[in-house]
């Protein structure tokens, strides 16, 4: 998710890859790969991006509710036992 919002964040705001990837200060390749989900960014990257775009860290990081609705993550408060059929103790 972060990969397509990076990359519908920058196409809204008529940004071209290399524009984000110099005020970022990364390269045009790494901005490729985040943007494709081909690398698993960093926290500094990530809030740098929202800053080179003008946004919201939450933005970027945003996932189900852009895609079509709150969903809740499979397995969310859930002990590891509990996740296999099995009863948690209390």
């Amino acid at each position: 998710m972060i990969a397509a919002n990076v990359r519908a964040t920058r196409l809204k705001r008529g940004m071209p890859l290399e524009g984000l990837a110099a005020a970022a200060i990364i390269t045009t390749a790494y901005l490729q790969r985040v943007e494709y989900g081909r690398v698993n960014i960093s926290v500094v990257t990530l809030v740098t991006l929202a800053r080179a775009l003008e946004t919201r860290l939450d933005t970027l990081v945003e996932s189900a509710r852009l895609e079509g609705g709150d969903q809740a993550v499979p397995g969310a408060g859930q002990t590891e036992r509990s996740t296999r059929g099995e009863t948690a103790a209390p």
